[in-house]
C-alpha cells in the first residue's frame, strides 16, 4: 500500500528540511504504482528491459501469452525471453533478425507480426525507453490481433476460392473457356524465341447426342465427368485442360510440338476405350491439333485445331457410309 504525503507526515513528523525529499519520494512511489496499474490494465502484453538486458517490468498479459509465472519471468534475463519467443513463434528467425537490428538504436519499430505456433497473432511494437535523450532500454508491446488476422485470412481464402471458381467448369471441375483464353494469351505474350512450341488439342466426344438421347442428360453429365477424370490422369502437371463448351474440350501442351501432341491423343483414346461405363455406346473422340509454331495468334490457333477436328470427323463419316 502506498501512503500519501499527508499520511506519512501524520504518522511520523519529520524535520522541515526533509519535507521536499519526502514529497519527492512519495510522488515517485505514487508514479510507480500508477505505472504498474496502467501496465496491468492494458489489454496488451508488455515487457520492459534495460540495455544490459535486465527485465524492468512485465505485466500479467505478457506472462499469460508466454505461459510463464510472473515471479519466475522477472528473474530471467532478456535472452531467455527471446529464446522462449523463438520456441513459440513460427516466424522467429525473421523476428530475431529484426529485433537485433533495433537493440541499441533509439528508433521505434512497429507492426511486425508475430505468428505463434498455437495460431495466435501479435502485432509487435518495439519502442525505445529514454530519459533526457539517453537510451536506457526498450519497451516491447504485443497487441493480440488474432481475431483480426483470422478475418483477414478468411477473406483471402474466400477470394482465392472465388477466383478459382471463376476459371473452373461447374460440371467437370477442369478449367473453363475463360481460363483457356487467358492461358492462350499468356502463351503468345511470353513466348521465347527458339523455345519448343505449345500445341493445342481440340476434341469432342463422338455420338454424345446419342448418349444423351438414349440414357438421359444425367448419364451424359456422368460420362463427361468420367472422361475428364480419365484424361486428367494422363496429362502432365503443366498441361492446361479445359472444357470449351458442351462436349468440346481443349488441351494446351507447353513445350510440345505436333509429334508430342499426336502421342498424347493416342494415350487419351486408349484411356477412353477402357472407361467401363454402364452404357453400350462406345466413348471415343475426334481430335484436331495446331501449334504456335504454325499459327501466329490465339484465334488462328483455335481455328486451325477446330477445322482439323471437323475435317477428321467428316472424313470418318465418309468412311462409314455404305
Amino acid at each position: 500500500m502506498v501512503l500519501s504525503y499527508e499520511e506519512l507526515e501524520a504518522a511520523q513528523p519529520l524535520p522541515q528540511t526533509s519535507y521536499p525529499r519526502l514529497r519527492n519520494t512519495v510522488e515517485l512511489a505514487q508514479n510507480l504504482a500508477l505505472l504498474d496499474a496502467v501496465i496491468e490494465a492494458t489489454s496488451d502484453a508488455i515487457l520492459v528491459y534495460s540495455l544490459d538486458k535486465y527485465i524492468l517490468k512485465i505485466n500479467n498479459r505478457y506472462c499469460e501469452m508466454m505461459r510463464i509465472d510472473k515471479y519466475e519471468a522477472s528473474k530471467f534475463d532478456l535472452d531467455h525471453h527471446i529464446e522462449l519467443l523463438h520456441c513459440y513463434c513460427s516466424n522467429s528467425n525473421a523476428f530475431i533478425s529484426r529485433f537485433q537490428k533495433f537493440l541499441n538504436v533509439p528508433k521505434e519499430d512497429k507492426n511486425f507480426i508475430l505468428k505463434f505456433k498455437n495460431n495466435r497473432y501479435y502485432s509487435l511494437t518495439n519502442t525505445p525507453y529514454m530519459i533526457n535523450g539517453q537510451l536506457l532500454g526498450r519497451v516491447l508491446i504485443f497487441n493480440d490481433i488474432t481475431n483480426q488476422k483470422k478475418i483477414e485470412l478468411d477473406l483471402i481464402e474466400r477470394e482465392a476460392l472465388y477466383k478459382d471458381l471463376s476459371i473452373r467448369d461447374n460440371l467437370t471441375g477442369i478449367y473453363n473457356r475463360r481460363k483457356i483464353l487467358i492461358e492462350l494469351k499468356t502463351c503468345y505474350e511470353f513466348a521465347k524465341p527458339h523455345k519448343d512450341p505449345t500445341s493445342l488439342i481440340m476434341f469432342d466426344l463422338n455420338d454424345f447426342k446419342t448418349i444423351n438421347d438414349s440414357y438421359g442428360h444425367a448419364m451424359g453429365d456422368f460420362v463427361l465427368q468420367r472422361v475428364t477424370e480419365s484424361i486428367t490422369g494422363c496429362l502432365r502437371k503443366k498441361d492446361i485442360f479445359g472444357r470449351w463448351g458442351g462436349d468440346e474440350f481443349i488441351i494446351l501442351l507447353p513445350d510440345s510440338d505436333r509429334d508430342k501432341a499426336e502421342k498424347t491423343t493416342y494415350k487419351i483414346q486408349s484411356r477412353l476405350s477402357n472407361l467401363g461405363l454402364p452404357i453400350k455406346t462406345p466413348v471415343s473422340c475426334t481430335f484436331g491439333i495446331s501449334t504456335t509454331e504454325e499459327e501466329k495468334c490465339p484465334e488462328s490457333l483455335i481455328h486451325k485445331a477446330d477445322m482439323a477436328m471437323y475435317s477428321t470427323k467428316n472424313m470418318n463419316k465418309r468412311k462409314t457410309r455404305p
